[in-house]
């Protein structure tokens, strides 16, 4: 009897737990409060940090150095060149990540609708209008673009290469496109720091071949005044002396390179990190 007792009583206590406890399922209160906490915060950052890969896909270009030897060499920078890059990503049509441009607006929309809902209830003036104020307060959630502008993003990049004698072989600014979270198509038009032969120094060279065909029978003297791609590679630019002895003579008194900026058009695809979660 005892033992039945001691059951009975545990068994109307969780009765009477279970009564008083709200159950989970309930629907929260229609002051909207629970509403409001859970709705996302349409501001929020939108730079991304953008990491990947491409290649110029128009715009070949020499780049020349010159060996201890007196020869010029030339890399090529172009389509078979691929170039590391680095940047920034800034999304067209909202303050945050132009993917969530949707829920981003739905959230606008569940605010205002959660303030409608308290409408019915007895709130004192200043309530009123502070629920009007907060109503009429539209968070930005980017610029109104159509759907299929939505995934489009401005970037600003520097690239890398080997195939190149400068540290950053372009500067490139443009547009991506969202394929998905984590992998954006990148296009836009690029500057590439170049090292090509002096204007003076190209005539004079070609004016040198020219007189002497024998020495150079592998160069073109046209192919020279126009700088055509690798026309100078492994040309020697001071011509041995006839006795075979001494320094040689400077085929052009100045200096044979000079760098230019040549614009081009860059492809590739980035990877992009969100710069606010990796800030403190």
């Amino acid at each position: 009897m005892m033992i039945s007792k001691l059951a009975f009583s545990a068994f109307a206590a969780i009765l009477c737990a279970n009564a008083t406890t709200p159950d989970s399922d309930t629907p929260a209160a229609t002051d909207g409060t629970k509403a409001q906490a859970e709705t996302p915060d349409p501001t929020t950052d939108g730079v991304e940090i953008l990491l990947g890969v491409g290649s110029r896909v128009r715009g070949t270009v020499s780049d020349y150095m010159t060996t201890s030897a007196n020869v010029m060499e030339s890399k090529t920078l172009g389509r078979a060149t691929p170039q590391a890059m680095a940047g920034l990503g800034f999304p067209l049509c909202s303050a945050g990540d132009s993917r969530d441009a949707k829920k981003r607006v739905d959230a606008n929309v569940a605010r205002k609708k959660a303030i409608d809902d308290r409408a019915s209830e007895t709130r004192s003036a200043e309530e009123k209008t502070a629920d009007e104020n907060a109503k009429t307060t539209i968070h930005f959630t980017g610029f109104n673009c159509k759907a299929g502008f939505q995934p489009l993003s401005a970037f600003v990049s520097a690239t890398f290469s080997s195939d190149t004698n400068h540290t950053i072989s372009s500067y490139t600014i443009g547009l991506g496109y969202h394929v998905s979270k984590y992998l954006h198509v990148v296009g836009g038009f690029s500057l590439s720091p170049v090292s090509e032969p002096a204007p003076g120094f190209r005539n004079a060279a070609a004016a040198y071949v020219s007189g002497h065909p024998s020495q150079y029978p592998t160069f073109d003297p046209e192919k020279m005044r126009k700088n055509e791609l690798d026309a100078f590679d492994g040309f020697q630019f001071v011509a041995p002396p006839a006795s075979g002895t001494g320094n040689g003579t400077p085929i052009y008194p100045g200096d044979v390179l000079t760098t230019h900026y040549r614009g081009g058009l860059f492809i590739g695809v980035a990877f992009p990190l969100s710069l606010k979660s990796h800030l403190p």
